[in-house]
């Protein structure tokens, strides 16, 4: 019996070791194939994160702030320099912000302007995708089950890779051919594919799910927002709230029915909000291929969109400070009153007087 028991341990000690091996022959050994894919932009994104100093407007979000933002643009609109990490909503607010926990400071504006989904998550084969097992720090403890989970299937996604294009000799694809590759991007993460027009015909809109803006609204995704929010704020940053573009077409509310419902989620939420969400509600010559991708055209228009709302915020911002050190030094009340008139005046308050710093 003793024998026996000691057989199975010794299997049991082989298989683990053969298991380790190869997950560590994958993850450390096997070429990386995908070094040219959409999602190697984060390492750019993340590069140029490290390589800036507070204060600076950093975006985070989904694939729709990343095909409908000109960081350059933006730039120039507000001062600041900008870091556009937005790449896929897959990654979640939650994981986009692990990596700025180290990086931000006092000054540094964070607007986080996602996709409408019902509940935000994370999704760590993206991350597994990066080939960068550095970010993977970033997972909580609690979810690594579900980590170790999702390794089997990318262990056999890049061993496919290695013999189809390693062992075999297949081409690999060219990465100017799409906006879907790295060569999409230069070396800061800013989008440089010329996208001159529509591709959205009936036919493929017909295959594209609807766009139920009120799934943003969800208390899951509130309690998201509100924890960034209080935890940057212990950095000196602020954390301010913006919507991506999304095909007017797809939308299942008026522009009234939507500032209803914005309205409502004000109430609940702590995040200052900078924008309506009506007013990103694109005509179809201003997107791309999806509800949420813009083309060149509509790339401009919304980086123009959030910087006029950016700047209304900063703006009210100033106006508050300003408006605070009359009260302080008792100037006479007409002073102070005709600071927080211009202040109630300005469009970033119409939302969110209160929230300004």
């Amino acid at each position: 019996m003793k024998k026996f028991f000691f057989k199975l341990a010794l299997f049991v000690v082989l298989l683990a070791t053969i298991a380790g091996a190869a997950v560590l022959l994958t993850l450390f050994v096997a070429p990386n194939y995908s070094e040219n894919d959409y999602m190697a932009s984060f390492l750019r994104k993340y590069g140029r994160l490290k390589n800036t100093e507070p204060p600076r407007i950093i975006l985070i979000g989904g694939s729709a702030t990343a095909f409908g933002l000109d960081q350059y643009l933006l730039e120039e609109m507000t001062g600041y320099p900008v870091v556009n990490m937005a790449v896929h909503a897959g990654l979640g607010p939650e994981l986009f912000f692990a990596p700025l926990r180290d990086e931000i400071g006092p000054g540094d504006i964070v607007v986080i302007c996602f996709e409408f989904v019902e509940e935000w998550g994370n999704d760590y084969s993206l991350l597994l995708d990066l080939n960068d097992y550095t970010f993977l720090h970033f997972v909580p403890s609690s979810d690594y089950p579900l980590l170790a989970r999702l390794i089997p299937a990318f262990m056999v996604k890049k061993w496919y890779y290695y013999i189809k294009y390693g062992v075999l000799g297949r081409k690999l694809k060219t990465t100017e051919e799409s906006p879907y590759r790295l060569a999409a991007f230069d070396g800061d993460g800013q989008m440089i594919y010329p996208r001159p027009k529509s591709l959205l015909d009936d036919a493929l809109f017909a295959e594209m799910t609807q766009s139920p803006l009120n799934t943003l609204f969800h208390d899951s995704n509130i309690e998201i927002l509100d924890g960034i929010y209080r935890e940057a704020s212990e950095s000196g940053s602020v954390v301010l709230l913006s919507f991506p573009p999304v095909l007017k077409e797809a939308v299942d509310l008026d522009a009234a029915g939507i500032d209803k419902e914005q309205t409502a989620f004000e109430t609940k939420l702590a995040v200052p909000i900078i924008s309506k969400i009506s007013d990103y509600l694109f005509d179809r010559e201003l997107m791309y291929d999806t509800t949420y991708h813009c083309n060149t055209a509509g790339e401009k228009r919304r980086t123009e969109l959030l910087g006029r709302d950016i700047n209304a915020y900063l703006a009210a911002a100033r106006l508050k400070e300003e408006y605070a050190t009359a009260e302080r030094d008792n100037l006479f009340p007409r002073a102070a009153t005709a600071v927080l008139e211009r202040l109630k005046m300005t469009r970033a308050t119409r939302w969110r007087f209160s929230q300004t710093p």
